[in-house]
């Protein structure tokens, strides 16, 4: 992985009152306080509250004139997260492999498969119409049917200090495990940063028009209806049943062998062997009970 330092990622962008410690400090990634990796992290933070949660890998820390902040290398600014984002925009990664199609895989001629950072592996099915962007991993036996796009960017934008919302580069990735379907219209979106994957585990069969938004985790043999909504950096378990346009908020955990019934709006973690329903989803038995009670 190409490393970028601060000095380099930092040329023409304003607003920086000072940098203390060492410019050249090398970066390998970007990503929140949170980031689950081992990589050089540069990240921000905006309020002294989280400075206890930096991890030890965070290398370079962007944040305000009165944060404290212990750190090989600390920016300082009144703007943090303009320039965190400047600076991941700024960020190199290195040239893109070229794309690899098994050829034990079926791969329709009128499928739009991108030249760069896509792995198909064997008996893998990519029907016509079906859209597979760069950095995508399709295992074994994985279905996409048509209309499916897979690897798009997500929805991650971010309004400036200057009053202007741009767009948020994405640069991860989507790996899609063994013997996974995906129908029609679904889109799945890559990873922000460069390090992260949006996964989909083994086996989960995700029905059509349902949005899998960046960074989510969804494990194995999950059963995913029309019209299902995650947002960001979701993560659920295995055997979980989500019904008809069901919907879970950004950042949930839900546990193993649950079942999400249709039109749930999910805005809270859940853990294992629950059914709920409503909006917001509560216990499928109270939301009954409740729904009697209303009726009376």
């Amino acid at each position: 992985m190409k490393t970028n330092s601060v000095e380099m990622l930092l040329q023409g962008i304003p607003n920086i009152e000072e940098i203390k410690g060492e410019p050249k400090t090398l970066i390998e990634a970007f990503g929140f306080f949170h980031a689950r990796t081992s990589l050089s992290l540069c990240t921000f933070v905006e309020s002294d509250k989280f400075v206890s949660s930096l991890p030890p890998n965070a290398v370079v820390v962007i944040t305000k004139p009165s944060i404290l902040v212990d750190a090989p290398c600390v920016i300082y600014t009144d703007h943090p997260r303009d320039i965190f984002y400047q600076m991941h925009t700024a960020f190199h990664t290195g040239p893109p492999q070229q794309s690899t199609i098994s050829k034990e895989a079926l791969v329709s001629s009128d499928a739009i498969i991108s030249s760069y950072g896509v792995v198909i592996e064997s008996g893998a099915v990519i029907e016509a119409g079906a859209v597979v962007k760069s950095n995508v991993r399709i295992g074994k036996n994985t279905v996409i049917r048509s209309g499916a796009i897979i690897g798009g960017a997500g929805f991650q934008m971010h309004t400036y200090a200057n009053g202007e919302t741009h767009y948020i580069e994405h640069r991860g990735f989507v790996d899609l495990g063994e013997s996974v379907e995906i129908q029609q219209n679904t889109c799945i979106d890559k990873a922000i940063f460069s390090w992260e994957a949006t996964r989909i585990g083994a086996f989960t069969k995700i029905a059509s028009q349902v949005q899998i938004a960046h960074g989510s985790q969804i494990g194995q043999y999950n059963l995913i209806a029309s019209g299902t909504n995650f947002g960001g950096r979701v993560e659920v378990g295995e055997r979980n049943w989500f019904g008809l346009n069901a919907v879970v908020s950004n950042g949930i955990k839900i546990g193993n062998n649950n079942r999400i019934n249709l039109g749930s709006v999910v805005t809270q973690n859940i853990d294992n062997d629950r059914s709920v329903s409503g909006n917001f989803a509560i216990d499928h038995e109270k939301f009954i009970s409740n729904l009697k009670g209303q009726v009376k």
